[in-house]
């Protein structure tokens, strides 16, 4: 079975090359989208770090978390391992993630399960988590703003005004997921 892994990363390279060496396989290619504001990306490092799989690494977006951003960096691995595939299944995952289980034991049970879909979705905790209800009811406008000037008062004024904002739609009973 082939396996295409669409890994999304933006720092911490050690973590990022452990995983890489425990998904390396001559069934397996993988797809990185490192975010553009990474620096010190070790490409020669993370290249060498496997001996079957064939990686494709990418820096196209500037990824900021919980953000459109994120979205676009993972459509875009989509895509282009759509171009290189068909593949049998395609793992999304972060840089910070590594396998539970070995390669044998991962084969073994996407093999028995050819053909099935494992998707999760817990719309009970999308309803009840009031962090998670927070950030996906209300527009966040400036979150590609907040907290990304080496000045603090420019810091200070986008949180004031994302904040002005969300308190804004709070009062107007915004919910941009309802229905």
């Amino acid at each position: 079975m082939e396996h295409a892994f669409l890994i999304t990363a933006h720092g911490n390279w050690k973590q990022l090359i452990i995983l890489l060496k425990q998904i390396d396989y001559p069934t397996h290619d993988i797809f990185i989208h490192i975010d553009a504001k990474a620096k010190d990306i070790p490409e020669k490092l993370i290249l060498n770090s496997v001996k079957f799989s064939k990686i494709h690494i990418f820096t196209k977006y500037k990824v900021y978390w919980g953000g459109y951003s994120q979205t676009l960096a993972q459509t875009f691995l989509f895509k282009i391992d759509a171009k290189l595939g068909p593949y049998d299944y395609y793992h999304m995952m972060s840089g910070q993630g590594l396998l539970l289980v070995n390669n044998h034991k991962f084969g073994k049970f996407f093999e028995q399960n050819s053909g099935k879909e494992f998707i999760e979705f817990k719309d009970w905790q999308n309803e009840h988590d009031p962090e998670i209800k927070r950030r996906t009811k209300l527009y966040h406008f400036l979150q590609n703003c907040r907290r990304r000037y080496s000045r603090k008062y420019l810091n200070d004024i986008f949180i004031f005004m994302e904040r002005c904002s969300l308190a804004l739609q709070i009062l107007l009973h915004i919910n941009r997921v309802k229905n």
